[in-house]
């Protein structure tokens, strides 16, 4: 049976690394981050809010297609709206995936902290040019209010410069072994 796991989190917080590491246990499985899809859209910095609405749908299709197949698929994303998060799982039910839901995290002055000190586009885009951390706290607080309405949710303590023990600690709370052909 195909997983599929969601790994939610503030900006900055290990994310991506860690669904690329275990993607990559994986393989043949799809690493899908609603973020990269929208910026295959040419022009998508005009219409932000419309991109990534046609991005999250793309990501859902995608993992849909992927699942039926019978690939794990992986969506690393920072999912601040429940909505949006009840479609991916619900994605899981229609195709009979497994859905495992993951949310990274680390207290809020840390989590900052790793935002800042990552920089990048990402950093810039949320923080425009005064640098002010206060969109950042926004979607720290929508992570923790999704969190708080998803019973289910694994919540892992993301550890700051050590994947290893982030990929470690995702893989015991969600009985995720990798597969015995890429222990070897």
């Amino acid at each position: 049976m195909a997983t599929l796991m969601v790994i939610n989190g503030p900006p900055g917080i290990g994310k991506t690394t860690t669904a690329t590491a275990l993607a990559a246990e994986r393989a043949p499985a799809f690493r899908l981050d609603v973020d990269e899809v929208r910026t295959l859209m040419v022009g998508w910095e005009q219409t932000p809010t419309e991109s990534g609405t046609i991005a999250r749908r793309m990501v859902t299709d995608m993992a849909a297609t992927s699942l039926t197949a019978g690939h794990d698929v992986i969506v690393s994303q920072l999912y601040g709206r429940l909505p949006d998060l009840v479609r991916v799982e619900k994605t899981a039910t229609a195709t009979g995936a497994a859905f495992i839901e993951i949310v990274l995290m680390a207290g809020l002055d840390d989590a900052r902290e790793r935002f800042v000190a990552r920089g990048g586009r990402k950093f810039a885009d949320l923080c425009g040019d005064g640098n002010e951390l206060a969109g950042f706290d926004e979607l720290y607080d929508r992570v923790v209010a999704v969190l708080a309405g998803r019973p289910r949710a694994i919540r892992i303590d993301s550890v700051r410069d050590d994947i290893a023990a982030t990929l470690a600690a995702v893989r015991t709370a969600a009985k995720w072994d990798p597969p015995a052909t890429a222990r070897s």
